[in-house]
């Protein structure tokens, strides 16, 4: 009943002749089962599918934040000592594409993840940012 509700609620809202008759359009493909977004939200088989549902096949931030970590040390290896700069285009260079989400954001959640663990230290008395694996 309140979804019934809410929907006509909706329709109520609609000014145009036009956008009425869309909007009723697409009513009856959500209600009928057909796959679509309506209402600001994306409709499965007749229902609203939550949040969980739609990004159960995204990967989650702490993955995300995982795989910066390695990629972080695995550089870090390489090189004794790189500023956040370098190590964010290094990162952006690695993953070219193929990372959902701010390699930027990521990256410093990372390393500030890296930095309580002790695996890595920020140098001191740098100008930038540089970072090396904790000795």
């Amino acid at each position: 009943p309140s979804r019934k509700k809410e929907i006509l609620r909706y329709l109520s809202w609609l000014k145009s002749d036009e956008s009425k008759y869309r909007n009723v359009e697409k009513v009856l493909k959500v209600l009928s089962g057909k796959n679509n977004r309506f209402m600001a939200q994306s409709w499965k088989e007749g229902k609203v599918i939550s949040n969980v549902q739609r990004k159960s096949n995204k990967t989650s931030g702490k993955e995300k934040t995982a795989v910066i970590e390695k990629a972080i040390i695995f550089l870090l290896k390489k090189q004794i000592e790189i500023s956040f700069k370098d190590l964010i285009l290094d990162l952006q260079k690695q993953f070219d594409g193929k990372f959902e989400g701010s390699i930027r954001y990521y990256a410093l959640t990372a390393k500030l993840i890296l930095q309580n663990k002790g695996t890595i230290e920020q140098v001191p008395k740098s100008k930038q940012t540089t970072l090396r694996l904790k000795r």
